[in-house]
């Protein structure tokens, strides 16, 4: 067993267990993971909304979620860009 604090699952998925009545112990997290939740859907997500891949290298974890690299590197280059546009101008 885990040290983790487990909570009782009753199943009520007759597709996941051979019965209606079993019980499974697992984690608040495995729990919201098999879910319908918001934290499931973002969980199971494997590109990022520009189709950039969430793997190990372009993938930052930061505030709680995944960052794309590459999108970030994008966005701030148009920062960038931007501002001195901005400062030429002025």
């Amino acid at each position: 067993m885990s040290k983790r604090p487990c909570s009782i699952d009753e199943c009520d998925r007759p597709h996941y267990c051979r019965g209606w009545c079993e019980r499974h112990y697992r984690t608040t997290r495995e729990n919201l993971l098999r879910g319908e939740t918001i934290t499931a859907r973002n969980a199971a997500k494997t590109h990022c909304v520009r189709g950039h891949p969430f793997d190990e290298q372009n993938t930052r974890y930061a505030l709680g979620g995944r960052i794309c690299r590459t999108c970030k590197r994008w966005h701030a280059a148009n920062q960038r860009r931007k501002a001195k546009s901005s400062v030429e101008v002025a």
